[in-house]
């Protein structure tokens, strides 16, 4: 059995309802995917509370409620589509049923699997009784609140395309959420206050270029210059790298806890007394914006 769980999200309430249906769906079935719908794109480049590999559009949802359910209901085969029960919910689910052939159930309370048939439970008689409804064939319901208040910590790249299986979606931005890998990585270019914001594109592109990831001192997310779930230190991210390089931070302690289990620390800073120099294997002392220039360069040629 295949389950979907989709939600048109508002607010953060709505995320813990779409992960609350979906630990509900992991438990009935051996299939469950997780789909979200944001209206706006603040979403992007942020860490968020939601299951590994959701795939995320975020689109005019009203204006293309038709070309969005027409590409879900071609491109993902699923027995039951659960969805987080709101005013968009109820009206996507109807729209969704009609162009699946799907039975639909709106504002249901519960969903059990025995012997492999399927009930959902919802109040009916003006809500003074809950009835339980076998549902033979495929199934649209929208599920009443479910919270959870798992902390799945994935973080949502902003992407035009990935290899979702839904192709042919003008106007629609398709991403993927995924693990945070910045503790995991092998290769960690660090930013500290040395770095502008204006330049923070090539120290991007340097960490895509080695393999690595990207991460900050605290200064440089409370600045806005990364996000803060790129924060390493203390209050953020330790990292574990083979090899960091880190631009322009100063070494205060609480992101040098951050590093310090780090293989292979490199650190450039213009001012040569830099407490970062005591916690680091090698040492340059100069502009970082010179050396991230060589080091794309050298990398690039």
């Amino acid at each position: 059995m295949k389950i979907t769980v989709l939600t048109i999200c508002n607010n953060d309430i709505d995320l813990k309802k779409h992960n609350g249906l979906f630990e509900l769906a992991e438990n009935l079935a051996s299939e469950v995917y997780s789909i979200c719908v944001f209206s706006s794109d603040k979403v992007f480049n942020t860490e968020i509370n939601l299951p590994k590999n959701t795939v995320i559009f975020q689109c005019d949802f009203l204006g293309d409620m038709k070309k969005l359910g027409g590409a879900i209901a071609e491109n993902n085969e699923t027995d039951i589509m659960l969805i987080t029960k709101n005013t968009l919910g109820n009206e996507f689910a109807g729209f969704f049923g009609t162009k699946t052939g799907a039975s639909v159930m709106l504002n249901c309370n519960g969903i059990s699997v025995n012997g492999g048939e399927v009930y959902i439970t919802k109040k009916v008689y003006s809500e003074n009784l809950m009835g339980e409804f076998q549902c033979n064939g495929k199934l649209v319901a929208t599920m009443n609140s479910l919270k959870s208040d798992m902390n799945y910590t994935c973080t949502i790249n902003h992407v035009t395309h990935v290899d979702t299986g839904f192709d042919g979606l003008e106007g629609i931005t398709i991403v993927k959420a995924e693990e945070n890998a910045l503790e995991q990585c092998e290769i960690l270019v660090a930013i500290g206050r040395g770095v502008k914001k204006n330049t923070l594109e090539k120290y991007q592109q340097l960490a895509e270029k080695l393999g690595g990831e990207i991460g900050g001192t605290r200064p440089v997310t409370y600045d806005g210059i990364i996000d803060l779930s790129r924060m390493i230190g203390n209050s953020g991210k330790a990292v574990s790298a083979k090899v960091a390089i880190v631009f322009g931070a100063s070494g205060a302690l609480p992101f040098v806890a951050g590093i310090e289990n780090c293989g292979t620390i490199l650190s450039i800073n213009k001012d040569e007394n830099a407490m970062i120099f005591k916690n680091s294997n090698y040492g340059i002392v100069g502009d970082v914006q010179e050396y991230v220039d060589m080091l794309l360069e050298k990398i690039q040629g």
